[in-house]
């Protein structure tokens, strides 16, 4: 199944591309992979070719879908993925989208189950839109004109548009700054935990691979939901709440630099130079070794707005008398000769 999801995931970047929805960012995180992996490359230069051609002829959108769903019926039921062919195989068929789809991907030779499996599990009546911020962080508003900062290694998903309620899906970590609106409570979802709240700005923090589950409330006030234990706990402002396999609670936040990974202000205060080095590798997003260097007795009191990774460690190098090389996005820090 996770195979699954991950060529389905690609092939929405994809058309994602296609379809200019991409962000700058996005759009040249997207080209670095692709450059990465020739075999998606491939196949995205086939699709671009096939979207190229029903913009210049639209009726080709519906070429060839019976041959494309016998083709289909073939894949799903060897894979195990059809319910109730009768029925569900129909209701399908006619979702626009797939009829596209399967027309392009019969052409490509395609997995057509990947399209299957994403419009089996959507409403069709409701689009899902996906970030994913593979490089740095990436900004933008949601339908209903709230903020979000999505860290790098983070996926989100939400309705293109919002119904009854605001529910995001979101795996990682981000900042969300809520437009206020009581009469649509805003909900997001992460491992088993619910944030609800009418109009705030917060940060969560899942990250992959790990129980825990980190939320913090800068403004306002949020309410965490345990979806096993079914127990509350609500948050005010400079509050942070825990969840994990013991369930959910109060923590207390010491870092200073808790939200430095969107804000870029580092605050330190006679910090060990070992512990400023892991605040600056989880922010930037890189990696910081220190060869054969004796950093114990080395603390740091300064305070940095905005600067880049690399200011930051020149700025450190000459205050403790150590050269740095970069390689890639690794950071090599000596002692000077």
């Amino acid at each position: 199944m996770f195979n699954m999801k991950y060529r389905n995931n690609i092939w929405t970047r994809m058309a994602r591309s296609l379809s200019d929805e991409m962000s700058e960012q996005e759009s040249i995180s997207f080209k670095e992979r692709m450059n990465k992996k020739p075999r998606h490359q491939s196949q995205f230069e086939k699709m671009k070719h096939t979207w190229d051609a029903i913009d210049k002829e639209p009726s080709i959108k519906f070429m060839d879908t019976r041959k494309a769903w016998k083709r289909l019926e073939s894949s799903l039921e060897q894979d195990g993925l059809l319910e109730n062919k009768k029925t569900r195989l129909k209701t399908i068929m006619l979702h626009p989208l797939f009829r596209i789809a399967a027309s392009i991907l019969l052409i490509l030779g395609l997995a057509l189950p990947v399209v299957y499996y994403s419009i089996k599990n959507s409403n069709p009546a409701v689009l899902t839109i996906s970030h994913s911020s593979d490089e740095g962080i990436s900004s933008f508003d949601l339908p209903d004109g709230s903020r979000v900062f999505l860290n790098e290694g983070s996926d989100i998903s939400y309705p293109r548009e919002f119904q009854d309620d605001r529910t995001i899906k979101l795996q990682g970590e981000a900042f969300f700054e809520v437009m206020a609106n009581p009469a649509k409570p805003f909900k997001v979802h992460t491992g088993k935990v619910v944030v609800s709240v009418l109009g705030t700005h917060f940060n969560i923090k899942k990250l992959p691979g790990e129980a825990g589950i980190e939320v913090f409330v800068e403004t306002g006030t949020v309410q965490l939901y345990d979806t096993e234990s079914k127990n509350r706990l609500i948050l005010s402002e400079g509050e942070l709440g825990l969840s994990d396999e013991s369930g959910i609670r109060m923590g207390e936040l010491k870092n200073l630099n808790y939200l430095s990974w969107k804000t870029k202000k580092f605050v330190f205060d006679n910090e060990d130079i070992s512990s400023v080095f892991r605040t600056l590798e989880s922010a930037y997003h890189v990696k910081i070794i220190t060869e054969n260097l004796d950093v114990q007795n080395m603390r740091l009191t300064s305070t940095y707005m905005q600067q880049s990774i690399d200011a930051i460690l020149e700025t450190l190098c000459t205050a403790f008398g150590l050269n740095v090389e970069r390689v890639d996005k690794t950071y090599y820090l000596k002692t000077s000769q």
